[in-house]
């Protein structure tokens, strides 16, 4: 039977692309827990003040703002929603799959290139170094050989991500406000889509050839 996209038999192993989708999703679950649970310092909701505090003082020319609000909408729709939705794309749509991939090990780097600049641990740096790093570079793999994607794909999957986390300063202030704007849905369902419409186009494009 398929579930999610993924085709799953019982008494058998999922699939290689399954398996590394869902890992990417766990990973992230458990990074989200040491940035805003507890900390390896045993800190309890320590990336907000780590940002809005040590971080912030560092960027001051970048104007940068976690609150309950932004947290909020960033970890839900803007993490939870696309790896979910890299789940059940699978093989139909493996862009959606690279560029959390993307997301994944870009995220990686900007927690370690932190650690050098402040010359200190920052809360999601273990997860980072331990499950971010491996599992990514692992999915490219598995994607190019499991679907039609090509290195090049992944390539713009790790672009995805290193523009998206560029943007990420700018998006926690506009997020941050309580009240729901249709500014914040346009940038949230673009975050989300882009890969999915990126996959749809490139295909299109490729038939046409």
């Amino acid at each position: 039977m398929f579930v999610s996209g993924i085709r799953l038999q019982a008494g058998e192993r999922s699939e290689a692309l399954g398996m590394a989708s869902w890992s990417l999703l766990i990973a992230y679950l458990l990074h989200q827990f040491e940035e805003f649970g507890v900390d390896l310092y045993g800190n309890l909701n320590a990336l907000p003040a780590y940002v809005n505090g040590q971080l912030a003082e560092q960027l001051s020319h970048t104007p940068i703002m976690l609150t309950e609000f932004s947290v909020y909408r960033i970890n839900t729709l803007g993490i939870w929603v696309p790896f979910l939705l890299a789940i059940w794309a699978g093989h139909r749509f493996p862009w959606m799959g690279l560029a959390v991939a993307g997301l994944m090990l870009t995220n990686a780097a900007v927690h370690i290139g932190l650690a050098f600049m402040m010359r200190e641990y920052n809360p999601g740096l273990a997860t980072a170094l331990l499950l971010f790093l491996p599992l990514s570079l692992r999915y490219f793999i598995v994607s190019n050989n499991k679907t039609d994607a090509s290195w090049g794909a992944a390539l713009i999957g790790i672009a995805f991500g290193l523009v998206t986390h560029a943007a990420l300063p700018a998006l926690t202030v506009r997020l941050s406000e309580p009240a729901w704007t249709a500014e914040m849905v346009l940038l949230l369902v673009a975050l989300i889509l882009s890969p999915v419409v990126g996959n749809l186009l490139y295909r299109l494009m490729a038939r046409k050839a």
